[in-house]
């Protein structure tokens, strides 16, 4: 028997990139960023564009030998983190909305025809707590696994209002002197609590037989899960809204070793997801306008996916791993980011049914005079299986076509170097383009990166043990330049077209992350 705490602590400080169209970034590349010096009365000033996050994390895993082969496992933990994102937006000084109701003159100056630029202020505090605990019967050739996990989860989260001065200078980036109306109202974006419950049983029994050559398990689930969140807002019509999900899932696991060093495998397994963030469950009112921007969504179901595998290994002088996939989804959770009330929220987008098809390989050597290679690819073939409802209510033809951000081939080739002293490694990574867009009219292309590292491992001294320098340069090849490396928001269409039923549906653009150029990095490390 046996327990441990466990406690990490981790604080950030960083700023937004500017997220280009692939229009702007083959015009301007890495140049379209933000401005580095504050031009007055613009929004675009980098120090608007400020992220902070503090997150704290304890754990205490606990396990207990019972006798008569029982074995019971609790894992209590508790997580914390807050902070705030800004971004830099304007406001009208007379014509700005608290809600629906017209906020009045609000009095800010330095005003730029009416308006002014301020940094727009996502404060969070997000709570999850929660404990797992399960028993475990070995008998024979059988382990028997039951349990339980429980979770609790807040997220208080509104976004408010902070004026630059003059000079672009913010009195408090974190939301201390927000602007207010001239009734005193603090202005919000979005004023949110959101909370999430999560029950979960869970049965798992494992049987092996033939002299452990043959494994087999069999396990189900039953998650529960309920959200709900409300909003502070005048105007909207609804102040709350969420939703309750009972989902099962069945999985059934096999191996058999044929040799001591080769295995077949195959797997069975379900899983599900939840809609991203709350975002999904919030109506959206318009500071500039008091009206309403956007409804909750109407289609809050989870994503299911039945899964299924079919594999070889060999562990030996050559590694070998060989899997055959097949992947099907109903209500395809697309994780995206959009900008709502002028701020950035994780989001996601129901891409209906999917099919994803393909096969891996790994080959890798053990060392051989301090070398070892390695060579790894993939292949999928993914395909949304259902027209997508669009914004207007009518269908894109997006059945058939390829799934969003899913490249179809992806490979890696490397060789490590190690004497126990020197050491050093190549890697080369390859990922093929990938669409943006649900109706395949714009993809971000592929890429390569080439990285490199190598040091060299001291002899233990004193109280430091084994001591070692590492360089790493990643991204040779590139110089300065940096790369598309995935969508940051996907799009619908990014080319107007005219849905099933004749409606015309507007184009919206993707964007995308923009990866670095060369690094050097030098790091210095020890054990004690």
């Amino acid at each position: 028997s046996g327990a441990e705490l466990l406690v990490s602590y981790n604080t950030t400080t960083s700023f937004y990139p500017r997220f280009p169209t692939l229009t702007q970034w083959k015009q301007y590349g890495t140049n379209f960023n933000w401005e580095k010096d504050y031009i007055p009365g613009s929004a675009n000033y980098y120090r608007f564009q400020q992220n902070v996050r503090n997150a704290i994390t304890i754990g205490a895993p606990m396990h207990f030998h019972l006798g008569h082969q029982l074995t019971a496992h609790l894992t209590p933990y508790y997580m914390h983190s807050d902070g705030y994102g800004d971004v830099g937006s304007s406001l009208s000084n007379t014509g700005s909305y608290y809600g629906n109701i017209p906020a009045g003159n609000l009095n800010v100056s330095p005003s730029y025809n009416g308006s002014f630029p301020v940094s727009i202020t996502d404060t969070f505090k997000e709570n999850n707590a929660g404990l797992n605990a399960s028993l475990s019967w070995k008998h024979g050739h059988n382990t028997l696994t039951v349990g339980y996990w429980y979770a609790y989860f807040t997220q208080p989260e509104a976004a408010t209002y902070a004026a630059a001065d003059a000079n672009g200078s913010i009195a408090s980036m974190s939301g201390k002197y927000p602007v207010v109306s001239a009734a005193g109202d603090v202005l919000h974006s979005y004023n949110i609590n959101f909370m999430q419950q999560t029950n979960t049983a869970y049965i798992v029994d494992e049987y092996s037989a033939l002299n452990d050559r043959l494994k087999l398990s069999a396990a189900f689930k039953e998650s529960m899960i309920t959200r709900q969140l409300t909003q502070i807002m005048p105007g909207l019509p609804s102040y709350r809204n969420g939703n309750s999900d009972a989902v099962p899932l069945p999985q059934v696991m096999a191996s058999y070793q044929i040799t001591p060093n080769d295995q077949i495998f195959v797997n069975g397994t379900t899983g599900f997801a939840e809609p991203a963030g709350w975002p999904s469950y919030a109506d959206f009112i318009s500071v500039a306008t008091g009206k309403q921007t956007r409804g909750h969504a109407q289609n809050l179901k989870p994503e299911y996916a039945i899964s299924e595998e079919l594999g070889y290994r060999h562990h030996g002088f050559v590694n070998v791993n060989i899997a055959l996939f097949n992947y099907n989804f109903t209500n395809r959770q697309v994780s995206t980011t959009e900008v709502v009330g002028g701020t950035r929220v994780s989001s996601s987008i129901n891409g209906g049914g999917q099919t994803s098809r393909g096969a891996t390989i790994e080959l890798g050597l053990k060392p051989w005079h301090h070398l070892s290679p390695y060579i790894s690819g993939q292949y999928i073939h993914a395909t949304i299986d259902n027209n997508l409802r669009a914004s207007s209510g009518d269908y894109l033809r997006t059945k058939g076509k390829l799934a969003v951000n899913t490249p179809e081939f992806t490979a890696s080739v490397g060789i490590l170097y190690d004497n126990g002293s020197a050491f050093g490694g190549l890697l080369f990574n390859y990922v093929g383009s990938q669409y943006s867009t649900f109706m395949n009219d714009e993809k971000m292309p592929a890429y390569e990166t080439l990285n490199m590292n190598f040091g060299y491992r001291f002899q233990s001294a004193g109280f430091l043990h084994r001591p070692q320098i590492q360089l790493n340069l990643v991204n040779l090849g590139l110089g300065n330049k940096g790369y598309l490396s995935s969508t940051y928001s996907v799009a619908t269409n990014a080319h107007a077209t005219t849905g099933v039923y004749g409606t015309a549906i507007a184009a919206s653009a993707p964007t995308y992350n923009v990866a670095g150029g060369f690094a050097g990095i030098v790091s210095v490390s020890s054990g004690f």
